[in-house]
């Protein structure tokens, strides 16, 4: 007996094209950028390492800064990698889901597409917010310089 639950009778050969479609652009995408997100992680490696090696030349004090803004990008760049990563587990599942008829691969291939627009939508948000917020903050402090200003103009008159 057939199962009514199954892959094949829930898609029409059209929708199981174009998934598969989806899949293999959503693989071909995320390798892409797993091999950028790698090799910008390899990159701050060598750059931290260095610039550790030129640390004296700087001073102590400013390398707090530049180490830590270094650190930031590196786990921006880890979690890319993540993200990435699992996009190319999504295109691999569905292909294996629709090939081989598996419930569960859909399933797990679509929990890996959920989680990845997640993350990705938790980040848009938050740069949004924080653009607004630097933006905000920006024209506060340039309408207080500009109201603080001297009357006088920044370059004097000179008569000829």
């Amino acid at each position: 007996m057939e199962n009514p639950s199954s892959l094949q009778t829930m898609l029409p050969d059209s929708a199981a094209h174009r998934l598969l479609a989806a899949a293999r652009w959503a693989k071909i995408y995320g390798l892409l950028l797993c091999i950028f997100s790698g090799f910008g992680l390899l990159m701050m490696l060598f750059s931290l390492t260095a610039i550790a090696s030129f640390s004296s030349f700087f001073g102590g004090r400013e390398m707090g800064l530049i180490y830590f803004i270094f650190f930031v990008y590196m786990l921006v760049l880890a979690l890319m990698l993540y993200l990435n990563i699992q996009l190319v587990f999504f295109g691999r599942d569905i292909k294996t889901a629709v090939l081989s008829d598996d419930d569960g691969y859909l399933e797990t291939g679509f929990d890996r597409l959920a989680r990845y627009f997640k993350i990705i939508s938790i980040l848009m948000i938050s740069l949004v917010v924080i653009s607004l917020a630097f933006g905000l903050i920006m024209a506060i402090v340039g309408g207080a310089s500009a109201l603080s200003a001297p009357d006088t103009p920044v370059y004097p008159k000179t008569s000829f």
